[in-house]
């Protein structure tokens, strides 16, 4: 039996030894096209306003500082009334976070943003936001609501600069950030005739505004983050990479976000300078998005493939000490039940046998038990009164008897 077990345990040693490399598979991060090293990064610094997007994205856990900022900035507004934009950022932040705008806190933010009394205050941004939001959520709005979709999205066509490109608010230059954003806010409606072609010559416009490195500049300096927000609106649209319009000197836009990356991983804003969260985060949405083609702003499940972020595995080495030691306590637990637990039965049973014969060996070496016998006749006599007569007559007689010669005594 013992030789069975330890052969049973032997074979099964050989085949967790045999699955470890599969085992390795299991715990390894899902691939991306990010490298490593850019989460590692981003896990060791502080998140930015992009976080919640590119971990969701990514399948990451969440940092739990972003959901508490996430809720600081909604119980604030809830308290004291939202800015458009601010209420945008919220329920966009929420539905990457995997929460529910529509009932957070018993609060319908959904609803409080296309009934916002200001939505374009903070200009374009008001405007492009609430599209992205909701697109995100996907539910019904009523048409008669006072920021219905179809009144946001004519807002933003009619915003659309003679030359193509969009500014933060009328009167200012168009830039190459707002110009990208509204690509992107617009895109869920190129259905529409009007909308195509807003978004068909703000793409013509952002092709003229492209370096000759492939990158996008601000502030007249090539810059990682609206490189990163061009690529981001074209992929949305369906633009490909090859497109002519935006390859320059044989360098596509994964190639110009390169230019940007730093042998730590992180990507910085501009060449020269030290990484930095926002614009990792940035350059991780535009290299996913590059990808799937997909709206970054959607709910996690909307992305085909999508599976839940599990929390971080331990080591491996670990993960497999932990089993091996595991294992080899059932086996000692199995080993016990079949091997000790009969001999301790047997044992057992022997006291058991001697106690029994312990008392009968001690009565016959006459040793003192510490008993005593009591004798009880069975049958009880009864006297004889004749006989007890006739002997008392015979013992007087006796005593009366004068005494002989030789019974006298010696000194008469």
């Amino acid at each position: 039996m013992l030789r069975r077990l330890l052969a049973f345990a032997t074979g099964a040693i050989l085949m967790v030894y045999a699955a470890l490399p599969a085992l390795a598979a299991d715990t390894t991060q899902k691939t991306f096209p990010v490298p490593e090293q850019t989460w590692d990064y981003l896990d060791a610094n502080p998140p930015s306003s992009f976080s919640a997007i590119a971990y969701s994205l990514g399948q990451r856990p969440q940092k739990q500082q972003v959901q508490e900022q996430v809720h600081a900035l909604l119980d604030a507004g809830i308290a004291s009334g939202f800015s458009a934009v601010d209420l945008e950022r919220g329920i966009l932040s929420l539905v990457k976070l995997g929460q529910d705008p529509q009932d957070y806190k018993k609060v319908n933010l959904f609803s409080s943003l296309y009934t916002h009394e200001n939505l374009y205050a903070d200009g374009l941004d008001g405007a492009l936001f609430a599209l992205m939001a909701y697109d995100a959520v996907g539910e019904k709005i009523p048409e008669s609501a006072r920021n219905a979709p179809s009144g946001v999205i004519d807002y933003v066509v009619s915003s659309q600069t003679r030359s193509g490109g969009f500014a933060l608010t009328t009167g200012r230059d168009p830039d190459v950030l707002m110009t990208a954003k509204a690509i992107a806010a617009l895109a869920p409606s190129r259905e529409l005739p009007y909308v195509s072609a807003s978004v068909e010559k703000a793409i013509d416009w952002l092709s003229a505004q492209q370096n000759a490195n492939a990158t996008f500049s601000a502030q007249k300096k090539p810059n990682c983050e609206n490189t990163a927000s061009v690529l981001i609106a074209l992929r949305v649209c369906g633009v490909p990479l090859d497109d002519p319009r935006f390859v320059k000197n044989n360098a596509d836009l994964l190639d110009a976000l390169a230019l940007f990356e730093n042998t730590d991983g992180g990507y910085e804003s501009y060449f020269g300078e030290s990484s930095n969260p926002a614009a990792t985060e940035l350059a991780v949405i535009a290299r996913i998005t590059s990808q799937n083609g997909m709206a970054p702003y959607l709910s996690p499940s909307a992305y085909p493939g999508y599976a839940e972020p599990e929390a971080e595995q331990p080591d491996p080495f670990i993960t497999y000490t932990i089993f091996f030691l595991k294992f080899i306590g059932i086996l000692a637990i199995l080993y016990f039940i079949v091997i000790i637990t009969p001999k301790l039965a047997k044992m057992i049973d022997r006291k058991r046998q001697k106690s029994q014969i312990a008392p009968e060996d001690s009565r016959d070496a006459g040793g003192d038990t510490g008993t005593f016998e009591i004798h009880i006749p069975m049958k009880a006599q009864v006297p004889d009164i004749d006989e007890i007569i006739k002997d008392e007559a015979k013992s007087r007689q006796e005593t009366n008897r004068p005494k002989s010669s030789e019974e006298k005594p010696t000194g008469e």
